[in-house]
């Protein structure tokens, strides 16, 4: 009888115990999740280094040339002759590669385009995501948040441009406001310029020292009378080779960055203007006429240079006189009238 209620106890047991066992809920499934896109934390290579260096050099030279644009530098001829002096220290492709990194690094703040990218990219990977970009740079025109960036991009070197702008419509407006001054019609020695931007061309650049999270990205707004928010800021033109190396950037593919923005590729640009400055300062002699040379070819066509290489080059267009438009020569004060030309008749035989 003992034994029986032991086994009864020993059973009942048991029961209960598997009772139990089977009640226990089923652990779910584990979720791998797929590894971002985009690194984390990943430090700055010799690639990335160099592209924050050479985005200093547009607001080195925007406020190179805002400096020039100041009372004091426009009150000698000794200032004036500094200014186009020291113009080919900065005007130089790096300059133009460095408008180029300076949209590329301000696209790249755009969340929005970084989610984008980490949406799109969930499909390929990074090392795929690359690769598509690199092999077409227009594809980043599908990535979510392509928009956000490329005004990032747009407003950050705009605002540059229009200290430019600005800087060389004040010192253009100097060169003929100062025909009318005594010392800015006493002639220099050219010679002593032109050896002395020869010499400036020759320089290395310098290391800018430039801190990324000092680029202005968004673009100042007020609102007109009719309720309208128009962007005050202007906005430059961005390539979408600009915007591909922005996406490179975010996912940190360092050297693809820079053969995408195609560094050195505004060489002959440079160059150009800096040839011109070099004639224009070969044909003048007064610091009024130094002033000009300074504004047309120091500045404005530096300016274009950056310009074209982040947005578009201006189409070549072909101008015919209408019978209505008429020309209008620009003539300095006190210039010297062409000679006349002598007519000469063929002799009789």
């Amino acid at each position: 009888m003992k034994k029986f209620i032991g086994l009864v106890l020993t059973v009942s047991v048991a029961a209960l115990t598997g009772c139990n066992e089977s009640a226990a809920p089923t652990p779910p499934p584990k979720v791998v999740e797929k590894p971002s896109v985009i690194p984390a934390n990943m430090p700055e290579t010799s690639s990335s280094t160099s592209l924050i260096n050479i985005a200093g050099y547009l607001p080195k030279f925007a406020n190179a040339a805002t400096t020039s644009a100041t009372t004091p530098n426009l009150s000698t001829a000794v200032n004036i002759g500094n200014s186009i002096d020291n113009a080919p220290l900065l005007g130089r492709t790096e300059t133009i590669d460095g408008a180029k990194a300076y949209a590329i690094l301000a696209a790249a703040n755009s969340q929005a385009f970084r989610n984008g990218i980490e949406q799109i990219g969930a499909s390929y990977g990074r090392d795929g995501m690359i690769t598509k970009i690199t092999a077409n740079p227009s594809m980043v025109r599908s990535i979510p948040g392509y928009s956000e960036a490329k005004t990032y991009a747009g407003t950050a070197v705009g605002e540059q441009f229009a200290k430019i702008d600005s800087a060389s419509v004040i010192v253009k407006k100097a060169a003929y406001d100062l025909q009318l001054t005594s010392w800015a019609k006493v002639p220099q020695d050219k010679q002593i310029h032109l050896a002395k931007m020869a010499s400036n061309w020759e320089v290395p650049l310098a290391q800018s020292d430039f801190d990324p999270k000092t680029i202005n990205y968004t673009p100042v707004q007020t609102a007109t009378t009719g309720s309208d928010v128009v962007a005050t800021t202007p906005i430059a033109e961005v390539n979408d080779d600009i915007m591909a190396a922005a996406a490179l950037r975010i996912l940190r593919a360092d050297r693809e960055v820079l053969s995408t923005m195609k560094i050195g590729s505004g060489q002959s640009c440079a160059y150009r203007a800096y040839l011109n400055a070099r004639m224009c300062m070969a044909a003048t002699k007064f610091p009024f006429e130094h002033a000009f040379c300074i504004s047309e070819h120091g500045q404005n066509e530096m300016k274009n240079c950056f310009a074209e290489a982040v947005g578009y080059p201006k189409p070549l267009v072909k101008k015919e006189k209408s019978e209505t438009s008429i020309t209008i020569p620009i003539k300095f004060k006190d210039a010297k009238p062409a000679a006349p030309v002598k007519k000469t008749t063929p002799k009789k035989k």
